[in-house]
């Protein structure tokens, strides 16, 4: 396999036996990506949004207190500002 990789020759990627062990190590290979990558990919897709809206809310939320904002009408804790 290494010699077929080194080689310049992209006719060695026609031949069937060599598609089909191709097709057979990516196979393989996405099945190992799937189980140890993909949760540790979620997660921190998760971590991400909940950082970017949880910075959100904080900055409404010091902007309304230090007045930067005209908008009087930012609820960011879900209080109304009647209390």
């Amino acid at each position: 396999m290494q010699a077929i990789v080194e080689s310049e020759n992209m006719d060695l990627y026609e031949v069937p036996a060599i598609k089909c062990i191709i097709e057979f190590l990516y196979s393989s290979y996405t099945h190992i990506l799937m189980i140890r990558v993909l949760p540790f990919f979620l997660l921190q897709v998760g971590i991400f949004h909940t950082n970017i809206v949880l910075n959100e809310r904080s900055t409404r939320l010091l902007r309304h207190i230090y007045g930067g904002v005209e908008d009087d009408t930012i609820d960011t804790l879900g209080m109304s500002h009647e209390d």
